[in-house]
């Protein structure tokens, strides 16, 4: 059925897709939408006081190490409440009543971050020390600050462990990979503009309520989108493994046990969860305290843009490989040589940056400034980004009939377990050498993808459905 322009669509009447019986609705493109800009307000609060930490330090009265801390919560509880997520996306209503929920968390969370601005007098008491120009008490706020940091946190695995269980009950399948990239960028998306907008807005500490208010103002607006409109999925279902999936009515808590022990009996699987996670774990943390690692040699705004640079070329890489993972057979067909190519050349640029500084007593192996640096750390970022999408898709096909938030949730808890990792030795290692265990890190993930033995279970499923149908 056409829908030409100017005319107002009837979701009663869906468009063909291209698998026959099954049908597309135009309304994904807003259910896609509204979930990418929750995943991508969510990242963006758990950055908040990162990118500043000496205004955050100075307006909560707070040391390095709490500010420190207020970024760990997002591993921390992430890694806490996959579980819980992972279950609650494969009951009945399970992806609708998981994306509320993480939408109400993140919008109580900057709600509650704000509310010791209405009373400076009781979160402040002390008020500001003009010989230090810190706050001098602030307890009281803190602790809303840590709830609230708390919340967003656990509201993380809601909107980006349930991204392919999204893609595969929406979208058809010459659109699932595409999905699935850009729900996973826009999360890496959140944390780019993070980088670049908190220290834009907030130039001292009396700016940070500003800030805040801010984010409250997103919160909410996301919040609403969801409630305006988000059914769990569409009357008819896009492929015949979102049909399969329809039947279902949601697991028990025996199932979902039993479902997460056959993905890990999945060789093939673990080890293509350890790789994604080791990569993108330490990814993760190790950009997130870029500004201090690079401290002494770059200014926090520099280092702000290396990460924003880094972030953006992710996501144009995430969203070439989306659309040629799912309509050009010599990549829909080999998702593993397409990412021991992409883990090789992102491998190249990490030693490159590597390289570029000191290591140890060893002096910098390669000439750089600002912009050998900026070249190296953007160019890495496009390789890599271009991995998740088929990391996701990949786990998908490895481990079916399990279901796509399971192995989801899987993927994503290891990669905060090894965030956590990163995170708890950062301290107490040296800054150069904390370069080196990044490009380390995406050898260990290019190891685990050789070894590999893929298999597309998702889609010899749907094949055969499809051949039985025609017969």
């Amino acid at each position: 059925q056409a829908v030409s322009m100017g005319t107002a669509v009837d979701e009663s009447a869906p468009l063909l897709g291209p698998n026959g019986g099954y049908r597309a609705y135009p309304s994904r493109f807003y259910i896609l939408l509204t979930y990418s800009m929750l995943t991508f307000f969510q990242s963006m609060i758990w950055l908040t006081y990162s990118p500043i930490p000496t205004q955050a330090e100075e307006y909560y009265g707070i040391s390095e190490a709490m500010t420190d801390l207020l970024l760990n919560w997002g591993a921390i509880f992430f890694v806490i409440a996959v579980p819980f997520v992972s279950y609650l996306a494969n009951r009945p209503n399970g992806l609708r009543n998981s994306v509320l929920a993480g939408a109400w968390m993140v919008a109580v969370a900057t709600v509650l971050r704000c509310i010791p601005t209405f009373a400076p007098g009781f979160f402040f008491p002390g008020g500001w020390d003009d010989s230090t120009g810190r706050s001098s008490e602030a307890t009281g706020a803190m602790v809303l600050v840590h709830i609230a940091q708390i919340l967003n946190a656990a509201a993380g695995p809601m909107v980006i462990a349930t991204v392919t269980k999204l893609s595969g009950a929406w979208f058809p399948v010459s659109e699932r990979t595409t999905a699935t990239a850009v729900a996973v960028l826009f999360n890496n998306f959140g944390a780019a503009v993070g980088f670049v907008l908190m220290p834009a807005i907030v130039s001292t500490f009396s700016d940070i309520p500003t800030l805040l208010f801010i984010h409250l103002g997103f919160g909410v607006c996301n919040l609403l989108a969801v409630l305006a409109y988000f059914p769990d999925k569409p009357p008819t279902p896009p492929s015949s493994a979102a049909e399969e999936e329809a039947k279902s009515n949601g697991q028990t808590v025996m199932q979902f046990f039993q479902d997460s022990a056959e993905a890990f009996k999945c060789v093939p699987f673990v080890l293509l969860a350890q790789g994604f996670g080791v990569m993108s774990g330490v990814f993760n943390a190790w950009s997130g305290i870029l500004a201090s690692i690079l401290q002494g040699q770059y200014t926090d705004v520099e280092a702000g843009w290396f990460s924003f640079a880094s972030t953006i070329a992710a996501i144009v890489g995430g969203f070439v490989i989306g659309p040629l993972a799912d309509r050009v057979p010599l990549v829909q067909q080999h998702f593993k040589a397409s990412l021991i190519v992409l883990l090789v050349l992102c491998l190249i640029c990490f030693v490159w940056f590597t390289f570029s500084f000191s290591i140890a007593s060893i002096d910098a192996l390669l000439p750089s400034n600002f912009w050998t640096v900026a070249i190296s750390i953007t160019i890495s970022g496009l390789f890599m980004g271009a991995t998740y999408p088929l990391f996701y898709e990949l786990s998908v096909e490895l481990t079916y009939p399990v279901t796509e938030a399971t192995s989801a949730g899987i993927l994503t808890l290891v990669s905060n377990v090894w965030s956590l990792a990163f995170l708890f030795i950062a301290p107490v290692i040296p800054h150069d050498i904390a370069n080196t265990l990044m490009a380390v890190s995406v050898l260990l993930c290019l190891i685990c993808v050789i070894l590999v033995k893929e298999r597309y279970k998702r889609r010899e499923f749907e094949a055969a459905h499809t051949s039985t149908a025609l017969n």
